[in-house]
């Protein structure tokens, strides 16, 4: 009995249409399409199978993206070659980034973003007592507390005037004051910042 190639067995498991070219065999966790090549090895992932079969091989660190966004399609046209880095922009521009709350691995919530916030900027609570009140740990409260996380999730007026009244500025409280100039204005603690910087 002849064995197969994984070409053949790549199209055995594709059911063609006018749009997207569905994977009818095995998915991972997150809904590519894959196919084993060998016993013990890593499966391979049939959207990448499928670029290679129609263009040729794949340059070291490049990713095969889906311009349809469907991680089982193997159609060729709806494929696109990319770094990393450009699949993350294309995620991104496509809304697809979970952002906040709707994180899968989320603990905290856009409210409670803004109750630590305005906690720990106005009413001085301690980051420490902050992370064990809320179940997660001192790095990823203040990474969400100084906005470098939850960027999306916007600063109370009050909370950007008390963070300008601060002695001794962190250097990545000073980017969120940056990125909230406008609001700053507006609440008329513009020159207090500007006064803190120098």
């Amino acid at each position: 009995m002849k064995t197969k190639t994984i070409e053949e067995r790549f199209w055995a498991m594709v059911r063609k249409s006018d749009g997207c070219w569905a994977w009818t065999g095995s998915l991972n966790g997150k809904g590519y399409g894959q196919i084993a090549t060998k016993r013990g090895s890593r499966p391979l992932l049939s959207h990448r199978l499928s670029w290679e079969i129609h263009f040729g091989p794949i340059s070291n660190g490049m990713c095969v993206c889906h311009k349809c966004d469907n991680p089982s399609c193997v159609r060729p046209d709806h494929l696109f070659l990319g770094t990393i880095t450009d699949n993350d922009k294309d995620r991104d521009e496509k809304g697809r980034t979970e952002k906040g709350d709707r994180h899968h691995n989320a603990t905290l919530t856009a409210a409670l973003v803004i109750e630590c916030r305005r906690r720990y900027w106005i009413d001085g609570v301690l980051l420490r007592q902050l992370s064990s009140e809320m179940g997660v740990t001192v790095g990823a409260l203040g990474q969400a507390i100084r906005g470098e996380t939850w960027q999306h999730v916007p600063f109370d007026p009050e909370c950007l005037a008390a963070m300008t009244r601060w002695k001794d500025i962190h250097p990545l409280t000073r980017k969120v004051l940056r990125r909230n100039e406008r609001e700053l204005n507006a609440a008329g603690t513009i020159h207090e910042w500007e006064a803190a910087l120098q």
